[in-house]
């Protein structure tokens, strides 16, 4: 079965090279992303995601002319429909497409979705708990920015490392 993603706008089989080593996204991290779930064919908790999007964009000045959440709703669509999800993980990855070092020279958006398929369309509870531990060896920063959902992801890789080495299900930090 194929599978497709949506890259500005145009469908593409996952697998396809999108990306050059020039990207900002992977250079730098100028990038944020929003992880959302599908139900039934309809996005979860939208207006909330959206607003989140939003802020974000505005915050890391995104030029977002033209781009409304009518546009990022019909674009994250075009990839359940298209791959018969009715039930789906998306995730929707907008970075700043310009050249430039540190500061870049344009502020355009350009993104991917991408989606998987979830056998259910309710969320389960966990019946049987989880074994928690405590990661301290980084310190979560409290900065304007500390909440905001960029690509760099760092300190989660490293929690999520320490709960697999030492066997517990997740970490707190």
């Amino acid at each position: 079965m194929h599978v497709y993603s949506n890259y500005n706008g145009f469908l593409v089989e996952d697998g396809e090279k999108l990306f050059s080593s020039t990207n900002r996204a992977f250079k730098f991290g100028d990038a944020l992303f929003e992880t959302l779930r599908v139900s039934n064919s309809k996005i979860l908790f939208w207006d909330k995601h959206y607003q989140r999007l939003q802020h974000t964009l505005d915050f890391l000045g995104f030029d977002t002319t033209g781009v409304d959440q009518a546009f990022w709703e019909n674009q994250l669509q075009k990839v359940f429909v298209r791959n018969n999800f009715p039930d789906a993980r998306l995730r929707l990855t907008i970075y700043r497409d310009s050249p430039g070092l540190y500061v870049p020279q344009r502020h355009k958006c350009a993104f991917l979705i991408e989606g998987t398929s979830l056998d259910k369309s309710t969320y389960e509870l966990n019946v049987k708990g989880l074994n928690v531990g405590v990661y301290s060896d980084v310190v979560r920063s409290r900065q304007k920015f500390s909440n905001l959902k960029t690509t760099n992801s760092i300190n989660f890789i490293l929690a999520g490392l320490f709960a697999e080495k030492h066997s517990f299900d997740d970490v707190i930090y």
